[in-house]
């Protein structure tokens, strides 16, 4: 409550001193308790972070191009390669990244949902905006281990690096449970 007061407060004070009404987000930061939350928009980062991890761009460098059956190119480049065209280690690494891709894809809604949850509860700005951004980084890790790794001994990274994914939302879902809740008692 003490956050939206002094987000009130500032806004209001940036709208007396401005007649044109355009309100600078970064004095406001300095206003609000716990600094600015950019939570939200670091989101774009996650959904970034998503599309760049597809294998859309490379499988048009390597002449794979075709726009109307995009999500068939993997399958074209690995019927040439069966044809003696092309290099199998290639495919494979590229059936992995796009593995990883759709991991990406499927984590994405419930890690949104829950930093709009804890926002929605009112959990602090750099916790926030410090979970967006490890949640990001991790995803970077992923991806990189996913698309690299072929032995089964260092795919325990991998799988290490996916449960820190899962465990930024999980924590940031029940931090927001237990803020709201007490909230409620007040």
């Amino acid at each position: 409550m003490e956050v939206l007061v002094a987000l009130a407060a500032a806004v209001s004070a940036k709208i007396k001193d401005n007649t044109n009404m355009v309100i600078d987000n970064r004095s406001l930061a300095s206003s609000i308790p716990g600094g600015y939350n950019a939570s939200y928009e670091l989101l774009l980062l996650v959904f970034m972070q998503a599309m760049l991890s597809g294998t859309r761009l490379s499988t048009m460098s390597l002449g794979y191009g075709n726009n109307t059956a995009p999500r068939q190119e993997l399958d074209r480049m690995a019927q040439d390669v069966a044809e003696g065209k092309g290099d199998a280690r290639v495919v494979a690494k590229l059936q992995r990244r796009q593995a990883a891709h759709y991991n990406c894809i499927e984590g994405m809604g419930i890690f949104c949902a829950s930093v709009v949850a804890g926002n929605t509860a009112g959990l602090e700005a750099w916790y926030m905006n410090m979970i967006v951004c490890l949640y990001v980084l991790l995803r970077v890790i992923y991806v990189v281990l996913y698309t690299t790794t072929t032995n089964s001994k260092w795919s325990i990274l991998r799988s290490g690096t996916w449960i820190m994914c899962n465990a930024c939302w999980i924590v940031t879902v029940f931090r927001a449970g237990h803020l709201f809740n007490e909230n409620r008692r007040r």
